[in-house]
């Protein structure tokens, strides 16, 4: 096979070169100079999407009557009437680390509890609810086992004692609670709508520290706590407290947001011969930034199944166990209340 030679005519190789130079640059010749983006450069200032209110973060409120250690002063021995605004007003809100604010912030506006007393129609007697007097504290008046035993409350912290909310004496001294203004037992905490103190986003995280002890047993059959197909935490229960929020001034009644008790931290156990409970803590989300009038928070002590006519036979064996002002035999204590802005 011959091979042919191919010559390439030097005027072909000199415009291909001057194709391919900065000089003309034609479709096709690859050039050795990266493009320039024709894009003007954005400079983005960021912005935040909520605006926060300044302030404190978090209020205590400690249900103790203690100028310094304490939210509340000297309680009415009178009690307080029903209505809101109408409680014994705590004085004091506290940090998360207990040390003391100068003010309430403007977000919380005032916190309330119900006294028992003979000024307070939804609730009578004075040893039902109310903090715990110096008279009470060593009280000797559980009495099992062979001895008594001391079932009061910790000094000056708000109590309800279920003997004396209940007894025979007073049988019709406590109304059962609904949530609404009437409630004689309550604690009620209040807050400002005004995005300029809480944010329309906001909510609140309530934290409560408090002991729940119960008279008899816990239930270990769920049976007995349904009414019909409806579960109601009310019938297998001695007493009952529940969560509400509403708007204030509503004269509807509103349902209850959850329950608080039971759960029970202790019982009377005579074979041990222990009563009381741990404090325990449950943590509530309030959802506030889910409608703009939502503004009062109230627990409410909402049924007791300790009377005569629920005990019937028990009756006497209740009250010969737990006597005057014995809320670690049956009752409550609240230690405090946080409350978080998130």
């Amino acid at each position: 096979m011959k091979l042919r030679t191919v010559y390439t005519p030097i005027f072909t190789l000199r415009l291909l070169r001057l194709c391919c130079t900065g000089s003309l640059l034609l479709a096709g010749c690859l050039s050795s100079t990266p493009p320039q983006s024709t894009l003007n450069a954005i400079t983005a200032t960021p912005s935040p999407t909520f605006n926060y209110p300044g302030g404190e973060k978090a209020a205590k409120v400690i249900f103790k009557i203690d100028a310094t250690n304490g939210s509340f002063d000297s309680f009415p021995s009178a009690g307080t009437p029903p209505g809101e605004g109408k409680g014994f007003a705590a004085r004091r809100v506290f940090r998360p680390d207990n040390t003391v604010l100068s003010a309430f912030p403007p977000w919380l506006t005032g916190v309330e509890v119900g006294i028992s007393g003979t000024g307070n129609t939804a609730a009578i007697y004075d040893k039902c609810a109310r903090f715990a007097t110096a008279e009470e504290v060593n009280l000797s008046n559980c009495i099992f086992g062979g001895g008594n035993k001391v079932c009061s409350a910790p000094g000056s912290y708000y109590r309800v004692s279920e003997v004396d909310c209940t007894s025979a004496a007073t049988l019709l001294s406590v109304n059962d609670g609904d949530g609404s203004a009437t409630d004689g037992i309550y604690i009620r905490a209040y807050f400002s709508r005004d995005t300029a103190k809480l944010a329309a986003h906001e909510n609140i995280l309530a934290v409560i520290e408090y002991s729940a002890t119960s008279f008899h047993k816990f239930q270990s059959d769920p049976k007995s706590c349904m009414s019909g197909v409806n579960f109601s935490a009310d019938n297998c229960s001695d007493f009952s407290w529940k969560v509400f929020l509403r708007s204030a001034g509503s004269s509807t009644v509103p349902q209850p947001f959850m329950t608080l008790i039971p759960r029970m931290t202790g019982y009377v156990e005579e074979t041990t011969l222990k009563t009381g409970g741990e404090v325990q803590s449950k943590q509530v989300i309030l959802p506030l930034a889910s409608d703009g009038t939502l503004n009062l928070f109230q627990i409410s002590r909402t049924k007791s199944r300790l009377k005569p006519a629920d005990l019937d036979g028990a009756w006497n064996a209740f009250i010969g166990v737990c006597g005057e002002s014995t809320p670690l035999c049956a009752g409550t204590v609240f230690q405090s209340i946080t409350f978080y802005r998130i």
